[in-house]
């Protein structure tokens, strides 16, 4: 399509098997245009509820592709640059096997062809929706990705060293794997049927609702509550904090830390009035804010040395069962009030490293 020349593909459909170059424009309406050869747009592409096809190479520097309405672009093969981008319509499909995905900003982006990985050229932004289809692996490959609407994972998504920011509700029925980066979740977060599988010492940030956390790795990696005042999932976590510098976080259900369980300044975490939940922690548990320990019960139970960094709350009950027995030690780091029952059940108590002032309300029970 030459320089000022405009074809309008109206109703019909239009199959190109060899090569596409458009210095003028192209107006797809709500039928299908297949590319089967290389495209170059140089020129004017704007799509209105219709398809695009692009099987083979795209190349769009110094084009424009320009949705109207809910159309849709699909790629198949390599792409060289997506030109200006419209981001307040259309989706577009990565749907060849493995694939780079061009660094820019889209409307709704995805991940699809039932196979494939599609790696992140570099940072990516989605103003509408995202979404990794059955099947399909979307590598992050060191960049970040923010999306601003719904994310809907199916596949897999992996998050290595960067920063996967979700503005929106996240639904994971498929996977994420999280090495050393950070998954910032700013919405609602739904895992149910999902995994979150920590490889590294990455981070899951929540900051609204969490409905599940699906099947949560729990060797590597830290969870972190920071939204105003929040429910913390009952599951099994490696390490856990209660953050976002205020509000309460109160507890939904048991909890168990396989690693280390903080709670940061400003924050109250609540082992809930209502039910007083227990909390198990095979690692420290650092207290720098409030810990509302209600009548619930802290267990450490870990395989090595402990330390327990009580602050300034008090606890109800408080029991120490080591698994590694009685060589391996609970350290207290600071003065200690139970409102009601110390129990050593297995390991020793170390009240000589910081030489704190212990005081028990209820009974002390050595069963050991």
């Amino acid at each position: 399509i030459d320089t000022d020349v405009t074809i309008s593909m109206n109703t019909h459909l239009l199959t190109v098997t060899n090569a596409t170059d458009i210095d003028g424009t192209l107006a797809v309406a709500d039928n299908t245009l297949t590319l089967d050869g290389s495209s170059d747009i140089d020129g004017t592409i704007t799509i209105s509820t219709g398809i695009i096809d692009a099987n083979g190479p795209f190349d769009g520097t110094n084009g424009t592709i320009t949705f109207t309405d809910a159309g849709d672009l699909t790629l198949f093969s390599t792409v060289t640059d997506l030109g200006t981008l419209s981001d307040d319509n259309g989706t577009v499909t990565y749907d060849g096997v493995d694939q780079t995905v061009f660094s820019d900003v889209y409307y709704n982006l995805t991940a699809g062809g039932g196979s494939g990985i599609k790696t992140l050229g570099g940072d990516v932004t989605v103003a509408g929706d995202f979404t990794v289809d059955t099947l399909v692996t979307t590598a992050m490959g060191g960049n970040n990705l923010t999306v601003t609407n719904a994310t809907d994972i199916d596949g897999t998504l992996a998050v290595a060293g960067d920063t996967l920011t979700l503005d929106g509700t996240s639904d994971i029925d498929g996977t994420i794997t999280i090495s050393t980066g950070i998954v910032d979740a700013n919405g609602a977060f739904d895992a149910e049927n999902g995994s979150i599988t920590f490889t590294g010492a990455g981070n899951l940030t929540l900051f609204s609702t969490v409905t599940s956390l699906g099947t949560l790795s729990t060797t590597n990696g830290t969870v972190t509550y920071e939204g105003v005042n929040q429910t913390i999932f009952s599951d099994d976590y490696y390490s856990l904090t209660a953050g976002g510098g205020s509000g309460t976080k109160t507890l939904g259900g048991d909890v168990t830390v396989a690693g280390d369980f903080a709670v940061d300044v400003d924050v109250t975490f609540d082992v809930s009035s209502i039910s007083d939940y227990s909390v198990s922690i095979e690692g420290a548990l650092e207290n720098n804010g409030t810990f509302s320990a209600q009548e619930g019960t802290v267990t450490f139970n870990g395989s090595d040395n402990q330390v327990f960094t009580p602050g300034s709350s008090s606890y109800y009950n408080i029991t120490l069962n080591n698994a590694g027995g009685d060589e391996k030690t609970l350290v207290i780091a600071s003065d200690l009030e139970i409102d009601n029952d110390l129990t050593l059940t297995d390991g020793t108590l170390d009240l000589d490293t910081n030489d704190p002032a212990i005081s028990i309300g209820g009974d002390l029970a050595i069963t050991d």
